[in-house]
């Protein structure tokens, strides 16, 4: 009889608790929300590799100011005789994104440059053998314009692809004279570009 009882109790407090409980729905059911890491980072560190095969080294350090800009500097210097002819080069620039990742995806530029390479005159001698002589180191401040692209992975992984042309502003002494291949007044900048962002 106690058992009975005791069984009875119990059905009854299950039915009661179950009938306290609402049922849940789809809709209240929480679902999990995704967070990008992409969005907690504001500042990006990128090494230049396609500079690296050519003989020299670039280094970038870019703010995030906005979902759609940023600004930043990229550092560079050859260490090839053989690779690209400057001797180093200070540029910073600023950016406009049109991708859907705060600062991401296709992306124009506007940068300064402050360059510096060495100039070589050729001579030529009677046997119509050549030497070439280095005249002189020259810097330059140049402005030019960029387009590119940038991808962002979930691990803040960055890999970004860039070009551009500009001019350098003060090259008017040798009414674009090329000495040993380049005309001074032409800048290029671009590269292929892997970091991080933090």
């Amino acid at each position: 009889m106690k058992k009975l009882f005791l069984l009875l109790i119990m059905s009854i407090s299950a039915t009661t608790f179950a009938q306290d409980q609402p049922a849940k729905t789809e809709q209240e059911t929480p679902k999990k929300i995704y967070k990008s890491k992409t969005n907690q980072g504001k500042n990006e560190l990128k090494l230049n590799a396609f500079y690296l095969i050519v003989g020299a080294f670039e280094m970038s350090y870019e703010r995030i100011l906005t979902d759609e800009s940023s600004a930043g500097v990229s550092v560079g210097g050859s260490f090839d005789e053989d690779g690209l002819d400057y001797n180093y080069s200070i540029e910073p620039f600023y950016r406009y994104f049109f991708g859907r990742k705060p600062a991401a995806g296709f992306f124009v530029e506007g940068f300064g440059s402050i360059n510096s390479r060495d100039y070589e005159t050729y001579n030529f001698n009677q046997n119509n053998f050549t030497s070439s002589v280095k005249v002189y180191e020259k810097t330059h401040l140049g402005l030019g314009i960029g387009v590119g692209g940038k991808f962002i992975t979930r691990n803040n992984i960055v890999f970004e692809i860039s070009g551009g042309i500009g001019r350098n502003l003060t090259a008017g002494s040798s009414n674009g004279e090329s000495y040993n291949g380049y005309n001074e007044k032409i800048i290029g900048r671009g590269g292929i570009s892997i970091g991080y962002r933090f």
